[in-house]
């Protein structure tokens, strides 16, 4: 059975823990892993509550055995793309667009790039 490699992407809000426990559902070997990414478009963290929230999720993480990576980049698109490749992931579990067009969202970048060999999970806000 091939190994299942999540990718797990969060932003730097708290409820970005349903994704984590999402990602818990799909792990189907032993040797699956998870890798959670966030990124830093400015290279640092906004304010204290995105601190916090970053701090809770990285603690859950620890929790679950997950590898947390903290990315400073200015194109979110291009950095998500290369770090599915690196890890040979094949599962990536994200939440809802806010884009009015779907065509404009990084799920559509990635579905297009990552093409069949990755599964694109989207987890809808409740």
């Amino acid at each position: 059975m091939k190994k299942t490699n999540v990718m797990v992407c969060i932003t730097d809000q708290k409820k970005c823990d349903r994704l984590i426990y999402n990602a818990m559902e799909h792990i189907d070997h032993e040797e699956s892993e998870i890798f959670v990414i966030h990124i830093l478009k400015e290279g640092v963290i906004a304010d204290r509550e995105s601190a916090e929230a970053l701090e809770y999720l990285i603690g859950l993480c620890n929790e679950y055995a997950a590898t947390v990576s903290v990315i400073k980049s200015n194109d979110i698109r291009k950095t998500l793309i290369e770090f599915a490749k690196d890890k040979n992931v094949n599962k990536i579990i994200m939440g809802e667009s806010r884009q009015a067009d779907p065509k404009t969202s990084v799920t559509f970048d990635l579905k297009k790039e990552l093409g069949e060999k990755v599964e694109v999970v989207i987890v809808p806000t409740k």
